[in-house]
């Protein structure tokens, strides 16, 4: 996303979910409860100590950025991971999040029907990298089933 949209994305995400959102710093940990949010022009992955480590862009031959967090996040305990990969162009992401769902994290991803493009959605779905796919509403309904204490 464009830079000057960034923190105003941080700050929508924190107005809409009533939960703190940070753009990601280089080293900075991860922490429960808070949505981290990627820079612009960055590609960013979290290291096995639980750092992010965001590294500028360069160029277009650089690799898509989302599948680079993705892959990041498929080396870490399977336990701790879920993604889900929202619309956009290109094929970016897929094959990231093929590599989650190998590894055994939960993985969705937005349906056509409620994408403005299909793309990225669409590449994660022709590699059934994606458990289901879903609109929004429905995302949100099954991340929060996923993610609430089971009895």
């Amino acid at each position: 996303m464009p830079h000057d949209y960034s923190e105003a994305f941080v700050r929508w995400l924190e107005n809409r979910t009533g939960r703190v959102a940070k753009l990601v710093l280089i080293g900075q940990p991860l922490e429960r409860g808070v949505i981290h949010v990627a820079p612009a022009n960055h590609h960013t992955t979290l290291a096995v100590d639980g750092t992010f480590r965001p590294e500028r862009a360069h160029g277009p031959g650089a690799g898509p950025p989302v599948d680079r967090l993705f892959h990041s996040l498929s080396q870490l305990p399977a336990y701790l991971c879920l993604a889900v990969l929202l619309a956009g162009m290109g094929r970016d992401g897929g094959d990231g999040l093929l590599s989650l769902r190998n590894s055994g994290a939960r993985t969705l991803a937005q349906d056509e029907r409620s994408s403005a493009v299909f793309g990225m959605p669409q590449a994660a779905a022709e590699l059934g990298a994606a458990e289901a796919l879903l609109p929004p509403h429905q995302l949100g309904l099954t991340l929060s089933h996923w993610l609430s204490p089971k009895p």
